[in-house]
């Protein structure tokens, strides 16, 4: 049976402008300024001012806001506010138009430095783009985190498709791995990795020497069958024998490099031509035209010795251990370090220093000379090519600074330009108001809803700048000893201490301080470092569990290494100090601040 009832219920909702103001609440500045970006990327009747234009255009509306009331009936679109000059309120005035951006200094990537000393290798096409294949496995650290078979399996793989469809890519067409997308412009015109291995069969110039390779080779042989002498190279000459040879013979022997004999010389085929062979050294035997295990080892072991050294290394291990061959340092603590790594390698990650004395059978002495090498190793060879890619820079929402007795809040706020409501779409909003004016239905609603939403983003940006403030507000009276004498005196407090104090909801509170830093004189905090849980003293007071963590991190610094604390001993002295903590509790700060057991934070 059918029947009609009428109920009556009351929802709370949020508004879009809401919305609107709780994602903008919880920006960073830099997320912040590029959200204004794209607001007025899309919306045309929001557009930045500087104080010029605001000037003008304020005297401007004063002149003519008489007529304009008699001619049109704002009340039906903005009951509330004209919005003839509306402006972001706070936002720190417009930009200074006096500063640019500093420019960067041209860099090198990793990929591109590898690849320079590659092509001054005596190395065939095939060669170099199996290298250039590693390469591009090759992390930012510096370290060959994909396994070698796998790379020539999937190299092999792209073989033998290609191979199937009579295979012959043009460069210029745009098609490109994407796995080698990252590299710089200047590598783009050339070919990189497996593209190599689709140039059509063109005489190819030999990466050292510059010549065809066809040639070399052949030149190479008819001195053999010839019983010639070897070919002489610019390292077998002397200077006074340079300056004796004419012109032509001596640049000969200059764009020959370092070849010296035939055995020297690699053919473009030479990954190819040995193809009956059985497999050498465990490997199996090589099918034609692809690539083994073998030529994999043998080419990464060329990258792993450039510059720097260890680049495409496997593990840690490997990365110190290339690093101290290629060094050419023949002291007996050298080679001492090398005997540690490649036979006592657990045992030195343990800090087992009695059993690598006791199996290398040298003295503590030695050993200490010896860690002292390894440790002034670099572990991550990669490292210095990041910048590259960027660097991750605070950029602080406010600033305080001490005046006196007194301190001064600034809101860093600069980056975000003044904005205001485009002059010329709002006139036409005007114009499309009156009658037989030629603006349709369509161009109306479309300037009536961006002029709500340009409406709506200033005062949402605005009322977060208020927000922000206010919690700023609260947390520098709430710790005003730490502002004065620094991060002994934080004080305990929870984020609705701050909410009560503002009459703020707790969630408003966090998100306010998610993401935001402020710059004081003793460095750059994030506001969510001034909220802490609260321990007792032994005398009564209580502090935050961040000046107890600061006290751990302090004994910890100035311990004998020889024979570093243990938790227990810490909690020891902590209790010594008047903070009643336990052995579990130290072990727990300990690990948040990333600090190691005693045991591995042992040093001869």
């Amino acid at each position: 049976m059918l029947s009609l009832t009428q109920k009556l219920n009351q929802q709370q909702k949020l508004t879009p402008q809401q919305l609107q103001y709780l994602k903008l609440l919880q920006l960073s500045a830099i997320a912040l300024e590029q959200r204004v970006k794209e607001e007025l990327e899309i919306n045309p009747l929001l557009e930045e001012s500087d104080q010029s234009d605001t000037d003008s255009s304020a005297e401007q509306t004063d002149s003519t806001e008489g007529s304009e009331r008699e001619e049109l009936d704002w009340e039906e679109f903005s009951p509330q506010d004209a919005y003839d000059n509306y402006k972001s309120a706070g936002s720190g005035g417009t930009r200074d138009e006096n500063s640019q951006d500093i420019p960067q200094p041209a860099e090198q990537t990793l990929a591109e430095a590898l690849l320079e000393q590659l092509r001054m290798q005596i190395l065939t096409e095939d060669e170099v783009a199996l290298a250039e294949e590693i390469i591009g496995n090759i992390d930012a650290d510096g370290y060959l985190r994909r396994k070698l078979n796998e790379i020539i399996e999937d190299l092999n793989r792209f073989i033998v498709e290609t191979n199937g469809s009579n295979r012959v890519t043009s460069l210029s067409s745009g098609k490109t791995d994407p796995s080698f997308a990252s590299y710089d412009q200047r590598f783009a015109e050339q070919p990189f990795g497996r593209e190599r291995l689709n140039l059509p069969n063109e005489p190819r110039l030999h990466t050292a020497t510059g010549e065809k390779e066809e040639e070399v080779v052949e030149e190479a042989a008819t001195a053999i069958t010839q019983n010639e002498p070897p070919i002489r190279t610019i390292a077998d000459l002397t200077l006074e024998e340079m300056a004796s040879l004419p012109i032509e013979e001596l640049a000969r022997i200059l764009e020959r490099g370092t070849l010296q004999t035939p055995e020297q010389i690699s053919t473009p085929t030479n990954l190819s031509a040995d193809l009956t062979r059985e497999g050498q050294n465990g490997y199996p035997p090589k099918e034609e035209g692809l690539f083994t295990l073998e030529d994999g080892e043998r080419i990464l072991h060329i990258i792993q010795r450039l510059d720097p050294p260890g680049m495409g290394a496997r593990d840690l291990r490997e990365c110190l251990m290339i690093q101290l061959e290629v060094s050419e340092n023949n002291s007996p603590a050298h080679n001492l370090a090398y005997r540690v790594l490649g036979e006592t390698y657990r045992e030195f990650t343990m800090k087992h220093f009695e059993k690598i004395c006791r199996r290398l059978e040298c003295s503590e002495e030695e050993l200490r000379d010896a860690v002292d090498i390894i440790t002034s190793l670099n572990p991550k060879p990669g490292e210095g090519y990041s910048s590259i890619i960027g660097g991750n820079y605070l950029t602080p929402d406010f600033v305080v600074e001490r005046d006196g007795d007194t301190f001064v809040i600034s809101g860093n706020d600069s980056f975000i330009p003044a904005l205001r409501i485009n002059q010329g779409y709002q006139e036409m909003l005007q114009r499309g108001k009156r009658k037989a004016n030629g603006v349709d239905n369509n161009t109306r609603k479309f300037l009536r809803q961006k002029m709500e939403s340009a409406k709506w983003f200033i005062a949402s940006i605005h009322q977060r700048q208020q927000t922000m403030m206010k919690v700023m507000r609260a947390i520098l009276e709430l710790q005003t000893e730490f502002f004065r004498h620094g991060q002994d005196h934080l004080k305990p407090m929870i984020y609705r201490d701050v909410a009560e104090r503002i009459g703020m909801d707790i969630s408003t509170i966090c998100r306010v301080v998610n993401g935001k830093y402020v710059q004081t004189d003793y460095g750059v905090f994030e506001l969510r470092y001034f909220f802490s849980e609260a321990l007792e003293t032994a005398w009564g007071e209580e502090v935050s569990n961040k000046v107890v963590k600061g006290k751990i991190k302090e004994l910890i610094d100035h311990e004998d290494k020889s024979k570093p604390l243990s938790d227990e001993a810490i909690g020891e002295q902590m209790k010594e100090m008047g903070y009643n903590i336990a052995r579990r509790t130290v072990a727990k700060y300990r690990e948040q601040l990333q600090i190691p057991v005693a045991r591995l934070r042992r040093e001869l």
